[in-house]
């Protein structure tokens, strides 16, 4: 294992933690906050520390629930953080969302003097128990949408997320948007009792809403929700999102090419060209 030779390593490390709800774009504030912290930096990304779920099948391990903590191996997080805090390089797991399961792969992730962890329980005291609150940094990600149909109706902000997985699910986990629609009340009751209670104590907090991004998801998304039958459980929550979606015009793909490529809905839609 490399380590480090330097005294006192432990004492001086910085650990940044990001969280969020899914789809509030946690990964692209990592990078970005990591580009501009240079090159003393290591990213360890909570998501790659599912559970392996070799002896299920695919159809099973998609039924389970991924927000709820025990979902994770945190003990081996913790295990290998630590490590990183010795000055020890680590072997970091590789999940795949388009299988559902943790491959056999790993990525070597070497130590720095700041470390970020990046998930949605980031602001969890479980991830840095040990370390000192001196030392913790925290970060919390929401897209807080603020656009109004008139004056009585709103565009909800959990929408808005839910249109940004149903895109990105589809585009880069093989994931249809019926899977995402079903899983969503978990993911939503898991928000709320593991997630949300913890915001109040981040340092900084990022709005990632952009008044732009709906005709842009609704490019992706429009055709898909509309392709849901009216015999499906989740017919109901799509036709809500595609009367949502009618209000805004459709964008051709000149008006696409036009989105950034550090722009934060480059998450879902890709294209995104941050160096990570």
């Amino acid at each position: 294992t490399e380590t480090y030779a330097l005294g006192g390593f432990m004492d001086s490390i910085m650990v940044i933690g990001i969280a969020g709800g899914t789809g509030s774009g946690k990964t692209t504030i990592t990078n970005k906050i990591s580009e501009r912290l240079g090159s003393d930096i290591t990213v360890i990304t909570h998501d790659n520390y599912y559970r392996a779920h070799h002896e299920m099948t695919y159809e099973e391990r998609t039924l389970l629930n991924y927000d709820h903590p025990d979902a994770y191996e945190t003990e081996l997080m913790v295990e290998q953080l630590a490590a990183l805090r010795r000055g020890e390089s680590i072997e970091m797991p590789v999940y795949d969302f388009s299988i559902y399961d943790r491959t056999d792969k790993t990525t070597t992730v070497r130590p720095s003097r700041v470390i970020i962890v990046e998930g949605i329980h980031g602001l969890n005291d479980a991830l840095s128990a040990d370390i000192p609150a001196e030392l913790k940094f925290r970060v919390y990600v929401s897209a807080l949408t603020q656009l109004n149909l008139d004056n009585h109706n709103r565009i909800r902000t959990t929408d808005v997320r839910l249109l940004r997985r149903i895109v990105r699910d589809n585009q880069f986990r093989s994931t249809p948007p019926e899977e995402t629609l079903a899983m969503w009340p978990s993911v939503r009751r898991g928000e709320e009792t593991w997630i949300f209670p913890h915001q109040e104590r981040a340092d900084s907090m990022f709005n990632t809403a952009l008044h732009y991004e709906l005709p842009v998801l609704g490019h992706y998304a429009y055709a898909l929700l509309k392709a849901i039958p009216p015999e499906s459980p989740h017919y109901l929550t799509a036709r809500r999102l595609v009367k949502m979606l009618n209000y805004f015009p459709d964008v051709p793909e000149s008006v696409l090419e036009e989105v950034p490529p550090l722009s934060l809905l480059r998450e879902f839609i890709g294209g995104c060209t941050i160096e990570k």
